[in-house]
């Protein structure tokens, strides 16, 4: 895998709001909880919240999700100086350097198919062939077939996406880390290298 030493560790960046640092600093392992995406999310958290659960036990399904956090919250890192994201002030950056066995890693366009409520295909013909068939039912928005009630009416279909979901696990991440996304579960203070504060 890019970016893991010998010694099994791997340099990622997250971004975070500056409580996140001032907890580490004062030596508390820090836990994504359910009130900062509520926070965070506004009146979408609700789904965000549905959406990072369901992460949440696909990853304890197979073994990705370490420790007891009663209802784990994903934190998102980059994998690589080039996805990581920009300075954004009231925010601080964190570099760390984590054990490769705490990090999940996601293909990033796979993800973006799960937040979407799309269909996750196996390959662009099964994307393909996925999409003529919803045409020919006059299904336009293959989103409604999970996310509204247009699944009451094409059962197959809706059962169709959420079982394609667990290819964002089963599949693997893409071959380049420019195109992936890093998972964590927590931060231990003495994975931190570097915290950059944007006041």
């Amino acid at each position: 895998m890019a970016g893991t030493d010998a010694s099994g560790s791997r340099t990622v960046w997250t971004r975070q709001v500056p409580s996140v640092a001032d907890e580490l600093e004062r030596g508390v392992t820090y836990r994504a909880r359910a009130e900062y995406v509520r926070i965070k999310n506004d009146t979408i958290a609700d789904y965000y919240l549905g959406l990072y659960r369901w992460l949440a036990q696909g990853c304890k399904r197979r073994g990705l999700l370490r420790g007891d956090a009663e209802d784990p919250m994903p934190i998102w890192v980059a994998l690589t100086p080039g996805t990581r994201l920009g300075a954004v002030e009231g925010t601080v950056s964190l570099t760390l350097e984590v054990p490769a066995s705490e990090l999940t890693v996601l293909d990033y366009e796979k993800w973006g198919y799960r937040v979407n409520g799309w269909y996750l295909p196996r390959d662009r013909e099964d994307e393909r062939r996925f999409n003529d068939e919803l045409a020919r039912l006059g299904i336009g928005d293959e989103s409604s077939l999970v996310l509204g009630e247009k699944g009451n009416f094409y059962p197959a279909q809706r059962m169709a996406i959420l079982r394609s979901w667990d290819r964002l696990f089963d599949d693997g991440p893409n071959q380049s880390d420019e195109h992936n996304v890093g998972v964590l579960w927590q931060i231990r203070r003495e994975w931190v290298r570097e915290i950059e504060r944007y006041d």
